[in-house]
């Protein structure tokens, strides 16, 4: 990871302690507001507030059976209050959240190419380098993101390998 975590705890311990052992998962990591990502290439949020907007308006409409479970950014100091969405501590280690995650949803972070790698599915409102077929997907409000929610499905394991191949052995 690129920023300090607290240390892991694992999975079941992780999904004991926010209540969600009998719960669907979408993990949402927040990005700093003024990161140049968050700047140029936020798509179809224009930025963190609107994001958070997004996902107030999911959390009203998703079923008991799933939570919404947000991570603030490491370097960021104020957390978005957003009804019906568990904060998680800010020692939580992101590994842990992305193990317990059924999906992840978020702008465009990092944390979406990590979540591919544990073959999550993530969903990018913003205009990532990593949304593409077989990878993760782009949606583009609340709706559109709910409707994805009923019919998840993991990235394909050969496209994520052969893209985190590409990057490790010939981009960077």
């Amino acid at each position: 990871t690129l920023e300090d975590n607290g240390p892991r705890i694992g999975e079941f311990e992780f999904r004991r302690k926010y209540g969600l052992l009998d719960k669907r998962v979408l993990f949402v990591p927040l990005q700093r507001p003024n990161d140049s990502v968050i700047r140029f290439l936020s798509g179809n949020v224009s930025g963190v507030d609107h994001f958070c907007e997004e996902i107030s308006k999911l959390s009203r409409s998703l079923g008991p059976e799933w939570r919404i479970i947000l991570k603030q950014h490491p370097l960021e100091t104020v957390t978005p209050a957003i009804p019906g969405v568990t904060v998680l501590s800010t020692d939580t280690h992101v590994y842990d959240a992305i193990s317990a995650a059924d999906a992840i949803a978020l702008i465009n972070s990092g944390v979406g190419l990590l979540g591919l790698c544990f073959g999550k599915p993530v969903f990018c409102f913003g205009k990532a380098f990593y949304a593409h077929p077989g990878l993760a997907e782009t949606v583009t409000d609340a709706e559109d993101l709910h409707r994805k929610l009923t019919h998840i499905h993991p990235p394909n394991k050969e496209v994520v390998l052969r893209f985190i191949h590409y990057l490790t052995n010939e981009f960077y």
